[in-house]
């Protein structure tokens, strides 16, 4: 059996705010299977950007991590010194960022944005890397592509830059993509269009995590999924066993908070409450004061994950009395 390509221990990444102290990531553990997509699903606020944006350090300044590993390729990226993660970000690790608009450079054309990191990386001379970019910006359904290269991004409708973006990741042929939050603000065609790429990559065998707050798209196409809540995991599992039988009481609520065409629901159930305060989280589990089925002892003792099946862990003690939590959020 091979190897993972990535494995994720006990991460932790705090950020100091005043005399307060956020713990954005606590303890996330996972790997990730060469040709495998992962989902890390949560709220906003919940943790999942950092999380990745943590592996490759490129967290704030007032931000640290403070223990874990992430073994990449059997290397560990947080142990690595800087010159030798940046021959990894962008080359065997690439990153499509949330808002195109602003992770893209607009006094550079796509050119240049398209095959610099290429260039730098010695993978490829100018002509090649510029070829390279062609195909990449072909692969992604941008038309005409010698013409775009020569534009800005802001000559783009918001779509295009979105796909430019993705191609720009493409271009370097990396073995693991993350992609957060890829189809933010884009209507539901473009959204289709985003996943039917990413979709396809990992068909020709890369490797994605993919960062959304929508469970609906992360079944489009990923196989496992990890559900986040205030810094930590609270569920993991398969893609279709999460689904059908949601274990923890929040991946319930992210569920119901979904509609999607055909699922037969005619309304949207929100999660009620708030997501809570980082800096000052409750002592027991931090979904009790939004959970309907929260007794006393959630509120005072947390729940690490436990084994519930198959590659399958929560964190409830309603789940570890041997409770079976469905899609209606009762037990």
């Amino acid at each position: 059996m091979a190897a993972p390509l990535l494995e994720v221990e006990n991460l932790r990444t705090e950020f100091a705010r005043g005399e307060s102290t956020i713990h954005a990531v606590d303890g996330l553990s996972y790997s990730l299977e060469p040709g495998e997509a992962v989902a890390i699903v949560g709220e906003s606020g919940s943790g999942k950007s950092v999380s990745v944006r943590s592996l490759l350090r490129l967290i704030p300044r007032h931000g640290r991590i403070t223990s874990g590993s992430a073994r990449f390729d059997g290397k560990d990226l947080l142990a690595m010194k800087e010159p030798e993660l940046r021959h990894i970000r962008g080359n065997q690790i690439a990153f499509v960022f949330q808002d195109a608009m602003t992770a893209m450079n607009p006094t550079l054309t796509l050119e240049k944005q398209l095959t610099e990191h290429i260039i730098w990386h010695e993978l490829a001379g100018k002509s090649e890397a510029r070829q390279r970019a062609i195909d990449a910006m072909t692969s992604v359904g941008l038309d005409q592509p010698e013409v775009r290269l020569k534009q800005y991004p802001f000559q783009l409708s918001g779509g295009m830059r979105q796909r430019a973006m993705i191609a720009s990741a493409l271009v370097s042929r990396p073995k693991l993509l993350i992609a957060d939050e890829p189809t933010t603000a884009l209507d539901v065609t473009l959204q289709r269009q985003i996943l039917d790429i990413l979709k396809e990559r990992k068909r020709d065998g890369m490797s994605i995590i993919l960062i959304t707050h929508d469970l609906g798209v992360a079944r489009y196409f990923c196989d496992r999924v990890i559900v986040m809540y205030a810094g930590r995991a609270v569920e993991r599992g398969p893609m279709r066993d999460l689904l059908e039988s949601p274990g923890h009481p929040y991946t319930t609520g992210l569920l119901e908070s979904t509609l999607e065409i055909g699922a037969g629901k005619d309304r949207l159930q929100p999660i009620p409450g708030n997501p809570p305060n980082m800096a000052t989280l409750p002592p027991g589990c931090p979904f009790a004061p939004r959970c309907p089925l929260a007794e006393e002892r959630c509120r005072v003792e947390p729940q690490s994950l436990i084994p519930i099946g198959p590659d399958r862990d929560v964190a409830c003690w309603k789940v570890s009395e041997g409770a079976t939590l469905h899609a209606s959020g009762r037990s």
